[in-house]
């Protein structure tokens, strides 16, 4: 399942990651070309950082697609034995129970303060 938030969000990881690449293939080839050593620690600097971008976007591609194939956004119901059902039924009674002990502070929502005239230094 999809929802058209999460295309977009895939859509614009998947742009980016477009992108990415022929920049990360061109530094890798320029790598071979003989440049200064400091012209060539800058590339191996930059390949690295591409690199770890590559990796996140398709740590994120893989995540949003995995998320689709979980029937994102929905959370699917799992059947469960009725004994089961009965006992988180009846921890949830416990807990509503438990929560119920509580109450929430008031806070103050108008009020006016007043201060006296300033008084003149002697």
């Amino acid at each position: 399942m999809s929802t058209p938030a999460l295309d977009a969000i895939e859509a614009e990881i998947q742009a980016n990651y477009d992108i990415l690449l022929p920049k990360l293939r061109g530094l890798k080839d320029m790598v071979n070309d003989p440049f200064s050593s400091e012209a060539q620690r800058i590339l191996q600097q930059q390949i690295a950082i591409l690199d770890q971008h590559r990796v996140f976007y398709e740590q994120a591609l893989g995540g949003v697609q995995q998320l689709k194939n979980m029937g994102y956004p929905l959370i699917l119901s799992v059947t469960v034995p009725a004994d089961v059902m009965a006992e988180f039924t009846r921890e949830h009674c416990d807990v509503r129970a438990a929560v119920s002990i509580f109450q929430e502070e008031s806070r103050a929502v108008g009020g006016t303060v007043t201060f006296p005239d300033p008084t003149p230094k002697p």
